[in-house]
C-alpha cells in the first residue's frame, strides 16, 4: 500500500460518487483512490490557502489585524475619534457639542428634534396645566383647611341629616342633634294653606272665609275663634232689661203686687230653712218652724258616700265582704247573707263528695276495658298496652305536632324494650294536619322510622307522567314536567362508569383497509392496524430509484462502505474540511485523516493570581491532546514576569495567571492554542 502523491497545483475538485454497480479498483488511476485523491487535493488547497493567509501572499476577507490602522471619527451634534487596527477592543468619549444652553437646573426646558436641551427657564403659574382630578392619586385634604377653604361650612351631624333628606321638597325640621325630617305646613280649623311646603312659593297662612258676608251689623255671631259667622241689624227684642236698682220708686211690696202667682208665700218653716244659711248637709223640719242638718251615716254592711249631699247625690253600696267577685262551687255567708268566701273545688273531694269515681279511675277503667287513652302519652316508645293515646306537642317520639295513635302487638302488656322473641309492636297515627303514618318494633330491636302514608289532600299537580318532578318535604309530587336539554347536567367523565372501549363502542364507524391505504376518506378515524396498513401502502425501503424509508449507519458501518441500504450522517461522513478563521476559531481534519482538530482563541483580562475560562469553538469528544496558553507581549508589565498555565477539558480551556510582579500587577491577555480529536 503506498500514500497518494501529493498535488502540486492543488484546486477544489468535484468529489466522485460511486454507483451501486460500478467495480472499485486500486492503483494510481483506479477508481477506488480516485475519492480519497480529490479530498487530498482539497486538503492541499485548504492548507497552501492558510500558508498564504499567514505569509501575507492572500490577502484575508477576515483577519485579527488591519494592516494599516484606521481612524474612526464622528462629527456634528457630537465628536469622538479613535484609531483601530482590529488588534483588540477601542474606546473613546463621545464629546456632545454645545446647545447654548447654560448648565443648570430648569423647570421648563425647550429641546430640539434629537432630544437635547437647547432652551430652559423656571416654570411660571401659566405653565401648570389644566388636571382631571381624578389622576391626583396621593397627598390629597381630606378637610377644608387642609385645601385653606375658609367661606365653606363645615361638616357636622346636623347638616349630614339635612344631606340625607336628599333635596326631598318641603320644610326642614331639626328635631335633635344629627335628625331632621321634611315638615308641610298643614291647614288647621278656620285657616287655610298654600305651598305648604314651600317647592313652588312661599307658604301663605290666610282665614278661611266664615260664611258671611262682609258689611256692618247690629247684632253678630261668632265662633269660639272669635269669628263673625252670621249678623243681622238690632230689633226692640234685642234691647237688655234695666237694672233693679234703676227703678227708684213705685215698686210693689207683696207677690201680688208684682202679679206673682207662682212664688211660696214666706212661712215660719221656710224662715227655719233660711236660717240655716246653706250650711251643707240634708235638711230636716223638726217641728214646726224647727229645721236641723243631718248627714246620712254608714251602718254595718254598707257604706256611704256624698252622705251630706254637697258633692253629689248621697249613694249607699254594700261594702265589699272580702271575697273576689266571680263564680265559686261552695261560699261562705255571714249573719246578713253576705258571701264572705269561696271556692272552686276541682276534686271530688273538694266537694265532700266520698262515693264518686275519679278522672283517673274513670280513665283508668276506660284504658282497661277498651283500651284507650284520654290524656296526653309522654313517650310514645313507652305505650304498654295495645290500644289508642293521645299526643301532644310534649310527647316524645311523634310523628305530628298533635294526634292519635292506635297501637297493635301480640302480648297484651307490651314490655318496654321488647322482648328476644315474639314482641312484635306496630303503631299507626292520625296527625290533626291530615297525615296518617306508621312504624313498628320487632322483638327487642329499635322502633323504626315513622313512614308517612297519606297526607291532608291533593298535591296541586295533574295526573300523568312527568320526567322532571317537584316534591315537597313529605316527598309528594307537587309540579311535573318534561325534561329539556337544560335539565341534563354536566357530567365529569369519570363520572361515567362502563364506558365503551371502542370506536364501535361510541358508534363511530372506523375506515377500511382499502379506504386507509386510498388516503381519501376524510371523514371517519382509523385505528392502529389501519394507520400501519396506510403507512405500509405509501412506504417501503428507500433505494436510489425508490423514495421510503431507511436507518441510519452506525459509524463502523460507515468506514466499511459495505451497507447500501442504510443512511449516513452528516456527522458519520464528515469526509470534508471544516475550518473558522476568526479569533476564536479552529481547523478539522476528517476522519480518515485522523478526525484530529486544532482550535485557537484569545482570552482578555486574566485577573493576577486568578482565572478566566475559553470555551472551545469545537466541543470534543474527549479530552484535549495538550493545551498551550501564551501570555500576549502587549500587555506584560515592566515591573516584573507573568506566567501562565491552563487546566482543559473536552468543552474549553481555563488559564490561570501568576508570576513575580513587584508592584502594579494588572490583568494580562493571553492566546489559547488546543489540538484533540472529535
Amino acid at each position: 500500500m503506498k500514500t497518494l502523491p501529493i498535488p502540486q497545483n492543488p484546486g477544489w475538485p468535484s468529489i466522485t460518487q460511486y454507483e451501486v454497480t460500478e467495480r472499485l479498483l486500486g492503483g494510481p488511476d483506479g477508481p477506488l483512490n480516485r475519492a480519497p485523491a480529490e479530498l487530498l487535493e482539497r486538503t492541499e488547497f485548504l492548507k497552501k490557502q492558510i500558508a498564504d493567509l499567514v505569509s501575507g501572499a492572500l490577502v484575508a476577507e477576515y483577519a485579527d489585524r488591519l494592516k494599516t490602522p484606521r481612524t474612526i471619527a464622528i462629527t456634528g451634534d457630537g465628536s469622538w475619534a479613535v484609531t483601530f487596527d482590529g488588534n483588540g477592543n477601542v474606546t473613546g468619549a463621545l464629546t456632545l457639542a454645545n446647545t447654548g444652553v447654560a448648565a443648570g437646573s430648569y423647570g421648563i426646558v425647550t429641546v430640539d428634534a434629537k432630544g437635547r436641551v437647547t432652551a430652559g427657564r423656571q416654570m411660571g403659574a401659566g405653565d401648570v396645566p389644566a388636571h382631571d382630578w381624578s389622576k391626583i392619586a396621593t397627598g390629597k385634604p381630606t378637610t377644608l383647611d387642609g385645601y385653606g377653604i375658609t367661606d365653606a361650612q363645615p361638616s357636622s351631624q346636623d347638616l349630614t341629616a339635612l344631606a340625607n333628606l336628599k333635596g326631598a321638597p318641603g320644610l326642614y325640621v331639626n328635631t335633635g342633634p344629627g335628625s331632621a325630617v321634611v315638615r308641610t305646613l298643614a291647614a288647621g280649623q278656620g285657616v287655610t294653606v298654600s305651598n305648604g311646603d314651600g317647592k313652588a312659593g312661599n307658604p301663605t297662612v290666610a282665614l278661611g272665609n266664615s260664611g258671611v258676608a262682609a258689611g256692618s251689623y247690629g247684632i253678630v255671631t261668632v265662633d269660639a275663634m272669635g269669628r263673625v259667622t252670621a249678623g243681622r241689624q238690632m230689633t226692640e227684642a234685642d234691647v237688655p232689661p234695666l237694672g233693679w236698682a234703676k227703678i227708684a220708686n213705685g215698686k210693689p211690696t207683696t207677690l201680688d203686687g208684682y202679679g206673682i202667682t207662682d212664688a211660696q208665700p214666706a212661712s215660719p218653716d221656710l224662715t227655719a230653712l233660711a236660717n240655716l244659711k246653706g250650711a251643707p248637709g240634708l235638711y230636716v223640719n223638726t217641728g214646726p218652724g224647727t229645721a236641723v242638718v243631718r248627714t246620712l251615716a254608714a251602718g254595718q254592711g254598707v257604706t256611704v258616700s256624698n252622705g251630706d249631699g254637697k258633692a253629689g247625690n248621697p249613694t249607699v253600696a254594700l261594702g265589699n265582704s272580702g271575697v273576689a267577685a266571680g263564680s265559686y262551687g261552695i261560699v261562705t255567708v255571714d249573719a246578713m247573707g253576705r258571701v264572705t268566701a269561696g271556692s272552686k273545688p276541682t276534686t271530688l273531694a273538694g266537694y265532700g263528695i266520698t262515693d264518686g269515681a275519679t278522672s283517673a279511675q274513670l280513665a283508668a277503667a276506660m284504658q282497661y276495658a277498651l283500651g284507650i287513652s284520654v290524656d296526653p302519652a309522654g313517650d310514645l316508645n313507652s305505650i304498654s298496652v295495645s290500644g289508642s293515646a293521645v299526643y301532644n306537642s310534649k310527647t316524645a317520639n311523634r310523628p305530628s305536632t298533635y294526634g292519635v295513635v292506635i297501637t297493635v302487638s301480640n302480648m297484651i302488656g307490651i314490655p318496654a324494650g321488647g322482648t328476644d322473641q315474639s314482641c312484635w309492636v306496630f303503631q299507626q297515627a292520625f296527625g290533626t294536619d291530615g297525615t296518617i303514618s306508621q312504624r313498628r318494633r320487632v322483638n327487642a330491636g329499635d322502633w323504626s322510622p315513622w313512614v308517612l302514608l297519606s297526607d291532608a289532600g291533593p298535591s296541586g299537580v295533574v295526573a300523568g307522567t312527568y320526567s322532571i318532578v317537584t316534591v315537597d318535604d313529605r316527598g309528594r309530587v307537587t309540579a311535573g314536567r318534561q325534561m329539556t336539554a337544560a335539565d341534563v347536567p354536566a357530567l365529569d367523565w369519570s363520572k361515567i362508569t362502563n364506558k365503551p372501549a371502542t370506536l364501535a363502542g361510541y358508534g363511530i364507524a372506523a375506515a377500511t383497509q382499502g379506504e386507509a391505504e386510498a388516503g381519501a376518506e376524510n371523514s371517519k378515524p382509523m385505528t392502529a392496524l389501519r394507520v400501519f396498513q396506510a403507512i405500509a401502502k405509501k412506504v417501503a425501503q428507500a433505494t436510489e430509484a425508490l423514495a421510503g424509508l431507511a436507518r441510519i449507519a452506525t459509524q463502523d458501518e460507515t468506514n466499511a462502505g459495505d451497507d447500501d441500504t442504510a443512511i449516513v450522517t452528516p456527522r458519520k461522513l464528515r469526509a470534508g474540511f471544516a475550518c473558522s478563521l476568526t479569533e476564536n476559531g479552529f481547523v478539522a481534519f476528517p476522519w480518515w485523516l485522523g478526525g484530529f482538530v486544532m482550535q485557537w482563541g484569545r482570552i482578555l483580562a486574566i485577573p493576577y493570581d486568578g482565572s478566566k475560562r475559553m470555551p472551545l469553538p469545537l466541543p470534543l469528544s474527549g479530552l484535549p491532546f495538550c493545551s498551550f496558553p501564551v501570555i500576549e507581549a502587549a500587555s506584560v508589565s515592566p515591573n516584573g514576569n507573568y506566567s501562565v498555565y491552563a487546566q482543559h477539558d473536552a468543552a474549553g480551556v481555563t488559564v490561570y495567571l501568576d508570576g513575580n510582579v513587584t508592584s502594579g500587577a494588572i490583568p494580562q491577555n493571553a492566546f489559547v492554542f488546543s489540538i484533540g480529536r472529535r
